[in-house]
């Protein structure tokens, strides 16, 4: 479906993409990791063409899309959707006017349009709210607005940036939970760029690690964390037992509230092996 080859992109004397080989199935899930600055999103940029890369290809259901312009680049994008970290909702529309501004603009009729756009909102739970502007929701609606307007295009292949970094912590679930759900149905292919390590171990079908503009890791998202030696897989590694293995918990547990000791041991799941066992 999609096929990334020694795509390449400078900033001046600053490497953003240094030769990046990657494949998407279709209705695959991949998830991409690493540490801010190291392309990931410049790498969703290029797929998207928003940015030109220097060298390299990207062919998309067997076509190159580096030479696209006019009406085939605008029709390649309705093709692959775009969710961005920070919504960019048109403000003096409503949500749905939001939703339905894709299709319009891609000549649907106006009834078929607002259509899509409703059923669209329903899927991410948020009819109810079709008739209000961005400045009246909260993050986690503006955020699920965005995605309903991407859904809307129908795209085959949706690139996301990111998309609860913006939100407060309590809103990250209901945002998850979407795009979940859109994993399990299989009916499009998905990058995700995150730094939620446990939606990616436990909904993407396979895990890439980017360090310095490279892909250092691939393949199914446990091996890739738990057994890679690439620098970056160990220091995510070390990020996954702190917040999310029970380390934290275990030293709380250990003291009481004026700082003695406790003897009450926290239990650890399971099923989350201790990534501290790989170091």
């Amino acid at each position: 479906m999609l096929h990334v080859r020694r795509l390449t992109k400078r900033y001046g004397q600053r490497i953003a993409l240094d030769g990046i080989d990657l494949d998407l199935a279709p209705g695959e899930t991949l998830a991409l990791l690493g540490p801010s600055g190291c392309g990931k999103s410049t790498l969703l940029r290029c797929i998207q063409r928003l940015v030109r890369p220097d060298a390299g290809d990207i062919v998309f259901m067997g076509q190159s899309v580096l030479d696209l312009e006019g009406e085939a680049l605008r029709a390649y994008r309705r093709k692959v959707g775009f969710v961005f970290q920070h919504f960019n909702l048109i403000p003096h529309l409503t949500a749905l006017e939001n939703v339905a501004l894709g299709p319009l603009m891609a000549g649907l009729s106006r009834e078929e349009a607002f259509s899509r756009a409703r059923d669209a909102l329903e899927r991410v739970g948020l009819v109810h709210q079709a008739a209000a502007h961005p400045a009246a929701m909260s993050g986690g609606e503006r955020q699920r607005v965005a995605i309903a307007r991407t859904l809307a295009q129908r795209p085959s292949l949706i690139l996301w940036d990111e998309p609860t970094s913006a939100l407060d912590p309590v809103l990250v679930d209901e945002v998850l939970a979407i795009m979940a759900g859109l994993a399990a149905s299989d009916e499009t292919a998905m990058i995700v760029v995150t730094h939620e390590i446990p939606f990616a171990l436990e909904v993407a079908d396979r895990m890439a690690l980017m360090d310095q503009g490279k892909i250092v890791a691939e393949g199914e998202p446990r091996e890739v964390l738990f057994r890679s030696e690439a620098p970056v897989a160990r220091r995510l590694r070390k990020v996954y037992e702190m917040r999310y293995a029970g380390l934290y918990q275990q030293v709380l547990s250990r003291r009481g509230r004026n700082g003695s000791p406790r003897s009450r041991s926290v239990h650890r799941p399971p099923e989350r092996p201790s990534a501290l066992a790989w170091i």
